[in-house]
């Protein structure tokens, strides 16, 4: 599993932190690279504060499940892909 993406109430609190610095990386931090951290560079372009404000509501609104993306599926330790050595 990606160390930056869940659901952690820890993950949360290390986006907003991060979001507050510098928004985008919070996002980043949080959604990864999609669409909500094009928007939240945008804005953070136009100016530092609509930024922090879409950065800040994203993170604490948005839940991740709803961008489609199974984090269980990721941090699965089935061998099935792996080679084993002769």
């Amino acid at each position: 599993m990606c160390c930056c993406c869940g659901d952690k109430p820890i993950n949360q609190i290390c986006a907003l932190v991060c979001a507050y610095v510098l928004p985008p990386l919070g996002i980043f931090w949080r959604f990864g690279c999609g669409m909500e951290f094009c928007i939240s560079l945008v804005l953070t372009l136009f100016g530092y504060v609509p930024g922090i404000i879409y950065s800040c509501c994203m993170i604490g609104c948005k839940d991740i499940d709803s961008r489609g993306i199974d984090f269980d599926s990721m941090d699965s330790d089935d061998d099935t892909g792996s080679r084993s050595s002769a």
